[in-house]
């Protein structure tokens, strides 16, 4: 697997696109957006079209969202789909993408987890959408190194991680715990944390949540000042993303964090999930 961190920001929305609302439910079909990629890896660069679906509950503005993808640039393309929820208030979005690449990406997938805050004004182009993941083949080799540098901050470092969980603590006063190693061993190491709801449960068991959770290793800490996360309907579908600060030798850092995992049963000791992010440095 190999890491990639991008951002994407609106360039336009098309006309078209259709909505309903069916109870206390609005259903909005087939709305097209442009934007404008920009990756670590030059590969993952270029011009994003999403298509995208959306049921919003109108008593506290959530939602679950879908849709597909195109990504082009002078190399290929990558077509996919994702998946997504918005928290209550109709602010926090997070999303999960799988994309696979064809013409100079042929043999090779992209996965990403992204996330990004309407904050009350709708979505405008000075938005700017977060997004971590990795590259990998689809035979298992290795994935080619990037063909040309990349086009996000310089004092961003991606990481991709294997989470394997030590103790799934659903029931009690103690914590999760679980053994994380990176591909950069600053955020390797012992992760502990609760979650936490954030409101009740819906209908649905869909609900938002949030938590307290911390890395700590030989050469430092980290401790989450931002953690929050989605469930889908049916109580099987996560979405995550936390920013951790740094302590230590890790003081003055930034660790920004996505996990997307699909929760069919209760986790045990030794399953294990990938998140993915990056290490964000103070600017100079």
């Amino acid at each position: 697997m190999l890491p990639v961190v991008f951002t994407q920001s609106l360039i336009k929305e098309h006309k078209g696109g259709s909505s309903k609302t069916v109870g206390d439910v609005e259903q909005m079909r087939h709305y097209v957006w442009t934007l404008r990629q920009d990756s670590s890896d030059p590969r993952l660069s270029g011009r994003f079209d999403v298509v995208f679906n959306v049921d919003q509950r109108q008593a506290d503005m959530s939602a679950r969202f879908w849709g597909t993808s195109r990504l082009s640039n002078q190399g290929g393309t990558w077509v996919g789909k994702w998946t997504g929820g918005i928290a209550a208030a109709g602010q926090e979005h997070h999303c999960y993408l799988t994309q696979k690449g064809t013409g100079d990406y042929a043999g090779l997938v992209a996965h990403c987890s992204g996330w990004f805050v309407e904050a009350g004004d709708g979505f405008t182009a000075d938005i700017q959408i977060v997004n971590a993941g990795w590259i990998e083949t689809t035979d298992g080799s290795p994935v080619p190194p990037a063909p040309g540098p990349g086009s996000t901050p310089a004092n961003w470092t991606p990481v991709v991680a294997i989470d394997t969980i030590n103790d799934p603590a659903y029931e009690g006063p103690e914590p999760w715990i679980v053994d994380v190693h990176g591909s950069d061993a600053r955020v390797g190491g012992r992760l502990e944390g609760w979650f936490e709801e954030a409101g009740a449960e819906r209908s649905d068991r869909s609900v938002d949540y949030g938590g307290s959770w911390s890395i700590t290793n030989v050469d430092g800490a980290w401790k989450s000042t931002l953690f929050s996360g989605v469930r889908g309907p049916d109580a099987v579908e996560h979405f995550q993303y936390a920013t951790f600060s740094g302590s230590g030798a890790y003081a003055g850092l930034t660790y920004h964090e996505f996990s997307h995992f699909m929760e069919r049963q209760d986790y045990v000791k030794g399953d294990a999930l990938i998140s993915t992010g990056w290490i964000e440095e103070a600017m100079q």
